[in-house]
């Protein structure tokens, strides 16, 4: 067991389950991101090492998903500005990361621009959170979308996945069926939520090797764009705390943790 790719693989995951927040940003933070994206698209080429990669990796992240579901939306719920603002500095920390592989010409910083419009634009979207279930084919159909869903923000770096689930109106569910997983009546949203999360994955990693190898330098730069219209979303919602000296000076304390933690960990 490799206890250190666990405990990257168990932050990941919990930032999976905040909206706003990517996992794979923090795999680049992490540099696991290359690594990750190889396995899969290459597993076959070395399948110990790579299935070694995988599960250990694979274990954080259900850990830090399933686990930690409730703890997060109870921390979420109760110190909303002090768990964001934690977040805030362990994506900040990729930043550099990130910054020394974009595109510096014209068209580089046109795509970090209309990553960041994009990025901005997702967010003030109509968000409707109030799907209800019908069990009917409409159900599964988008169950299986969501998984897609997931699938895109598990490999793209910068796509808060939970936030896209946010849009399409099924986070509610996400959280609750997380947090009760154990509950039978939530196995259809499982299975075919399972299905499209794995397939997803799979294919989307294809395309992201092939832009990463072709494409690398522009990739980067669609990526920071994404990564600093987060990072300035989630300031904008913690600064609305900051009229209370206190709120303030912890939040910033927990900003410079944060930076620590993911260039540390």
């Amino acid at each position: 067991m490799d206890i250190n790719l666990i405990l990257k693989g168990i932050i990941v995951g919990v930032a999976k389950i905040i909206p706003g927040l990517s996992g794979a940003v923090l795999m680049i933070s992490f540099n696991l991101y290359d690594r990750a994206i190889d396995s899969i698209v290459n597993f076959f080429s070395d399948v110990r090492k790579n299935l070694r990669f995988v599960i250990n990796f694979g274990i954080g992240v259900i850990i830090g998903i399933i686990f930690f579901s409730k703890i997060i939306n109870y921390f979420i719920s109760n110190y909303y500005v002090y768990t964001i603002s934690l977040f805030i500095g362990l994506i900040y920390s990729g930043i550099p990361v990130i910054k020394k592989d974009i595109d510096r010409s014209n068209r580089g910083y046109i795509i970090l621009i209309l990553s960041f419009i994009m990025m901005m634009f997702i967010s003030i979207s109509n968000i409707n959170n109030n799907y209800v279930i019908s069990n009917t084919f409409k159900d599964s159909a988008l169950f299986f979308l969501s998984g897609i869903v997931e699938a895109i923000g598990t490999v793209i770096p910068g796509i808060s996945s939970t936030a896209l689930l946010m849009i399409i109106g099924v986070y509610n569910i996400y959280i609750n069926v997380l947090s009760n997983l154990y509950d039978i009546s939530n196995f259809s949203f499982v299975f075919f939520f399972g299905i499209g999360l794995m397939l997803g994955i799979v294919f989307i990693s294809i395309v992201i090797n092939y832009l990463f190898k072709n494409y690398k330098s522009y990739t980067f730069s669609f990526v920071m764009g994404i990564s600093l219209a987060s990072i300035l979303l989630l300031l904008g919602k913690v600064l609305l705390y900051f009229t209370d000296v206190y709120v303030m000076f912890i939040s910033v304390l927990l900003i410079i943790l944060g930076y620590i933690l993911g260039n540390r960990i």
